[in-house]
């Protein structure tokens, strides 16, 4: 089903009119405004499975139809040419001068290759200077996209970590300051291009003077959080794992949200005896814990094998039953389960692999535990769950370990939770 769909009827039927091959997708589309039949695409071949992954391939190039997408011509002319390490491309033409085009190029590893620009309608290309593209730009299977100026053909701006900005067609470049990384959207006023809004990880940004200067819009419910957490003494306080935010924290119902640390905030647990006590983890099971309410934070990763294979969300669970213990217990989820009798102050490996055993490739982390829970009602029984589909359930404090998914669907588990009262009952969600 990969390619480019065309409407001929405002959107009511659809025919495929570019196919590649069933690993390429089309992920850009340019149209020229003066003479519509002359449409741009640019594909990418991309194949992403539970246990690898591939952004590149031949089927990545540019494209121009010279009868509103009917026919289809693969462009060269100075462009660089199909290979297997061909990766995500972006392609964008200049309102004020369609036949001015610009597109950027990538590798299979999401490296920057290069910026590309044509003055003929795609006829022919020339590579312009990368400057700060070239150093700055990581994970361009992320980003890839161009936004040029609907007044000036020679500005365009470039999404990436951060963002940039060529004033000459990209014979220089000015890294943009004054915005959260990771940029994905952008658009610029037709009737005053110095009014830009741009959106990234951070939310919704605007300017009022061609992007010297940036203000996020405030209000906006735009972060998208892995984890929520309350503690019971203190409800009022909550914590929040947030995706490129960190973890957040209000201090009280009234003062709005603080950021504690930076980065990918995952699981966040709030020690049940003592609310100055927090556990926050971020990406790739690192985990952090804070003893004076999250004010300071120091690692909490001893006794955890740096080779084992961590999920991108480690999970981390406390034991809801702590009547006569002096310190919390806690469980990590790596391909093994850690437990931790210490607050984790250590932590000691209490189980074998629990995942199939299949390690991921092309730099996939696969084969790793999602979720565990505890049962409230018997500190004894212990779930477990993977993301190549298993669940494990042990009823003698993880001594042994009895699979339980026989009736499930081969699927990432994405949650198990325990009935607060039945040990025996428990509930999963699967992704996919």
């Amino acid at each position: 089903d990969r390619g480019l769909y065309r409407s001929l009827d405002g959107g009511a039927w659809w025919s495929r009119v570019l196919f590649v091959n069933d690993s390429t997708g089309c992920v850009d589309v340019a149209i020229d405004p003066a003479h519509p039949d002359r449409v741009y695409a640019a594909t990418w071949e991309r194949t992403r499975r539970a246990s690898t992954r591939t952004y590149g391939g031949a089927g990545s190039g540019v494209w121009r139809s010279l009868d509103g997408g009917t026919t289809w011509t693969r462009l060269a002319g100075g462009l660089p040419p199909a290979s297997a390490n061909s990766g995500r491309i972006g392609i964008a033409l200049a309102p004020s001068a369609p036949l001015t085009l610009y597109a950027i190029y990538s590798d299979a590893a999401g490296t920057f290759t290069g910026f590309y620009r044509s003055l003929d309608g795609g006829d022919t290309w020339t590579q312009t200077e990368s400057g700060p593209l070239a150093i700055d730009s990581p994970y361009c299977w992320w980003f890839g996209r161009i936004w040029v100026n609907p007044a000036d053909s020679a500005q365009a701006w470039v999404d990436g970590l951060r963002l940039y900005r060529t004033d000459d067609g990209g014979d220089s470049w000015t890294t943009v300051l004054g915005l959260h990384p990771d940029q994905h959207a952008q658009w610029i006023l037709p009737s005053n291009p110095l009014r830009m809004w741009k959106g990234n990880d951070g939310g919704l940004y605007h300017t009022f003077d061609g992007g010297e200067s940036w203000s996020i819009i405030p209000g906006l419910p735009t972060v998208q959080l892995y984890s929520v957490e309350a503690s019971a003494a203190d409800p009022h306080r909550i914590y929040g794992g947030a995706q490129d935010n960190g973890m957040l924290r209000t201090p009280t119902p009234t003062d709005g949200w603080e950021l504690l640390f930076s980065g990918d905030g995952q699981y966040v647990v709030v020690d049940p005896t003592t609310t100055n006590t927090v556990y926050a983890a971020w990406q790739y099971g690192n985990l952090l814990r804070s003893t004076n309410g999250g004010t300071t934070f120091a690692a909490a990763t001893s006794g955890i094998a740096t080779g084992d294979r961590k999920n991108w969300s480690t999970p981390v669970v406390v034991d809801p039953v702590t009547k006569g213990r002096a310190q919390t217990r806690l469980y990590y989820g790596a391909n093994r389960l850690y437990r931790s009798n210490s607050s984790a102050a250590t932590w000691a490996a209490v189980s074998s692999d629990l995942s199939n055993g299949d390690a991921g490739a092309n730099g996939v982390v696969y084969g790793t535990i999602t979720s565990m829970a505890v049962a409230p009602s018997d500190s004894a029984t212990i779930y477990v769950a993977t993301d190549d589909g298993n669940v494990w359930v042990s009823s003698d404090f993880a001594a042994t370990w009895q699979a339980i998914r026989a009736g499930l669907p081969q699927r990432w588990i994405t949650r198990v939770v325990v009935d607060p009262v039945n040990p025996a009952i428990a509930y999963v969600t699967l992704s996919g």
